[in-house]
């Protein structure tokens, strides 16, 4: 194994967790700030209400995308795996 092909390796691993992170961050950062406008825009202030819903949308964003994520992280082991197998 080349020190370029470690380097690659490297750069992809941080891209494919950069990837799978991305849409459930998102869809979190979606949630408080439609939760934060509501809030402002009726004056409630309790501040439990995004963190109730919040864990459930994501975990049901989670079980959406688990499909697509599996296959990410499978070719993404294949690829190293390769990798780290092919002769010189």
């Amino acid at each position: 194994m080349t020190p370029e092909t470690i380097g690659q390796l490297a750069r992809d691993a941080i891209l494919l967790s950069v990837l799978m992170s991305a849409p459930l961050v998102g869809i979190a950062a979606l949630v408080g700030l439609l939760f934060g406008f509501i809030q402002a825009l009726t004056q409630l202030q309790d501040q439990t209400m995004s963190f109730v819903v919040k864990p459930f949308v994501v975990l049901g964003l989670l079980l959406v995308l688990l499909p697509w994520l599996g296959s990410l992280a499978t070719s993404f082991g294949e690829r190293a795996f390769m990798a780290v197998l092919q002769p010189r």
